[in-house]
């Protein structure tokens, strides 16, 4: 169970590495999504 967890984890980084070397948009576009996400935690931490 954990080595086919690894192996899907080692997959999909493989598969988003190469998306950002495709397209140089998908980087920021993954920079946008943290940013929001890290302000929704902010906003709900006080």
């Amino acid at each position: 169970m954990i080595v086919s967890m690894a192996a899907i984890g080692f997959i999909t980084w493989k598969l988003v590495n190469r998306q950002e070397r495709k397209d140089p948009e998908f980087q920021a576009k993954l920079d946008a999504d943290d940013e929001r996400a890290r302000k929704g935690r902010e906003s709900r931490m006080g």
